[in-house]
């Protein structure tokens, strides 16, 4: 079997911080063709704009538009995309500059409203940055721009853009902190989605200290997008808000809270559960049973074993679905134990 590192090598699959495979959506055809496009090009037999013009573009509508130029083909995207790592830089810098030269010229001739036709384009571009120095002028040049649309009024417009810093990934950070620390900007709830699917722990503090701040308007959305980043350094802000039964974001802290694993995410819900007169107790069990260790199961099985506690369907749930010997052991005990309503629950399990 392939070690993890040289599957990864191949470009098909990548690592997440689980160390679990993920295909990135790029086949095995996709790449040979890129690697066959990459190498013809770093031979001199084909030049970048050549391809361009002959296989990977096509004329706009210049009837439709009022501006002539070449728009990418979506079906050679992933093709392109998939050259980013196999082309040496000055090649890769030309790649990006055909790709985006049209949008360019088209807005320069364009009012500053008017939508450009090649703005897929430039947003194809800019996720070359991910294999270009910072301090490549390119980089900027792209960014600034992206940075420009990402204020558009048009949803859709400002969807694409976020998608594409989305895959450009922590380089892409400043553009949208900047962004979103300005409340007067139509779609702060998208931004904060990117920033919590990029998932950089570079962001914990930003999102931290706009949580805190009471004053902005879409915290639910950050909570959100903080829990996407899954770092147990969080938990003590979350419980903040989790304690405090008048928030009205206890979902999001829940759905936070549900991306984390580890001990100190099952001694928060605990003290949670522990107090009768919180209300979403059966929530927490819900979260609860994605730690599978021992103390948990020792909490839960303690739990059901005081007749004062209310919510002992919801922990007998909990306890099926960590599974494993102890669980099974302290299930199977209470039935032969017990003589109650809950019985019914534990044979569902």
């Amino acid at each position: 079997m392939l070690p993890l590192e040289k599957i990864t090598e191949t470009g098909i699959f990548s690592l997440d911080t689980q160390e679990s495979l993920h295909s990135t959506m790029i086949s095995f055809n996709e790449q040979l063709v890129a690697q066959e496009f990459a190498d013809e090009i770093k031979s001199g037999r084909l030049s970048v704009r050549d391809a361009y013009n002959n296989f990977w573009s096509y004329e706009e509508d210049k009837e439709l538009w009022g501006v002539e130029g070449r728009a990418l083909l979506p079906a050679w995207q992933k093709v392109i995309m998939s050259m980013g790592p196999v082309l040496e830089k000055g090649r890769l810098d030309e790649l990006v500059k055909v790709v985006s030269d049209d949008y360019f010229k088209t807005k320069s001739n364009f009012k500053k409203r008017q939508y450009n036709p090649f703005l897929s384009d430039l947003s194809l571009a800019s996720q070359f940055v991910v294999f270009m120095e910072e301090t490549n002028p390119e980089v900027h040049h792209l960014m600034d721009e992206m940075r420009l649309k990402i204020k558009s009024k048009c949803e859709t417009q400002a969807r694409e853009i976020l998608t594409s810093f989305v895959k450009v990934g922590e380089k892409s950070l400043p553009y949208l902190m900047e962004y979103i620390s300005n409340q007067k900007n139509s779609h702060l709830d998208f931004a904060l989605n990117a920033l919590g699917e990029i998932g950089s722990k570079k962001s914990l503090d930003f999102l931290v200290k706009y949580i805190s701040d009471s004053s902005n308007s879409h915290i639910n959305r950050a909570i959100v997008a903080l829990g996407k980043i899954g770092d147990e350094s969080i938990l003590p802000l979350l419980r903040e808000f989790l304690l405090d039964e008048k928030c009205s974001y206890q979902e999001q802290v829940f759905h936070a809270i549900d991306k984390i694993n580890g001990q100190k995410k099952a001694e928060l819900l605990s003290e949670y559960i522990l107090n009768q007169n919180n209300t979403n107790i059966e929530r927490a069990f819900t979260s609860l049973r994605a730690v599978h260790t021992d103390q948990v199961i020792k909490f839960v099985i303690d739990y059901i074993s005081n007749p004062h506690n209310k919510h002992v369907n919801s922990a007998i749930y909990c306890l099926g679905h960590i599974g494993g010997e102890a669980g099974i052991n302290a299930l199977s005990q209470y039935i032969i134990n017990q003589e109650n309503e809950h019985i019914a629950s534990t044979m569902t399990i």
